[in-house]
C-alpha cells in the first residue's frame, strides 16, 4: 500500500503498519483500557454522515476570537507525546502548520523540545500539563 494510492483511513492505517517499526505503530494506533475508548470513537465517528450539496455557492465562516486572538475555526491542533517517534521535527513543524492554518497548537508535556523552541513558531499557543 503506498501513500499514494490511500483513499481511506484504513488504508493509511495498513501503510503506516507496513511503513512504522513496530513499537512506534503500536504507540500511535494503542489506545488504553483495552481499546474501548477507541473502538466507541470509531463507532461515533461511523455514524456522521457528510451530505454533499453540489452547486451550493458559500463561503462559511467558521472563524472566532479566542483570548483576544482572531482563530481560522474553533479547533486546537491537540497535543501528542514524543512526536520525535515520528518526525524530527515533529512539534516545531507541527506549530508551524497549526499556525498557518489558523488555529492554536497544544504541545504535549512529552514533546521532547524546549516550550521556546516551539512557541516561536507559533502565533497562539498552550502547554499540555
Amino acid at each position: 500500500m503506498s501513500l499514494q494510492s490511500a483513499v481511506n483511513i484504513s488504508d493509511l492505517r495498513a501503510a503506516a503498519r507496513a511503513r512504522l517499526p513496530n513499537v512506534v505503530f503500536d504507540y500511535l494506533e494503542g489506545t488504553a483500557d483495552d481499546g474501548v475508548t477507541g473502538r466507541d470513537n470509531i463507532k461515533s465517528f461511523s455514524e456522521v454522515v457528510f451530505a454533499p450539496r453540489q452547486a451550493v455557492m458559500c463561503e462559511p465562516d467558521m472563524s472566532t476570537t479566542l483570548l483576544g486572538q482572531k482563530l481560522a475555526m474553533p479547533l486546537f491542533l491537540s497535543p501528542l507525546g514524543y512526536c520525535r517517534l515520528l518526525h524530527p521535527a515533529a512539534d516545531p513543524g507541527s506549530a508551524r502548520a497549526s499556525s498557518k492554518a489558523g488555529v492554536p497548537f497544544v504541545q504535549a508535556t512529552g514533546s521532547g523540545y524546549p516550550l521556546d523552541a516551539v512557541a516561536a513558531n507559533t502565533g497562539l499557543n498552550f502547554f499540555q500539563l
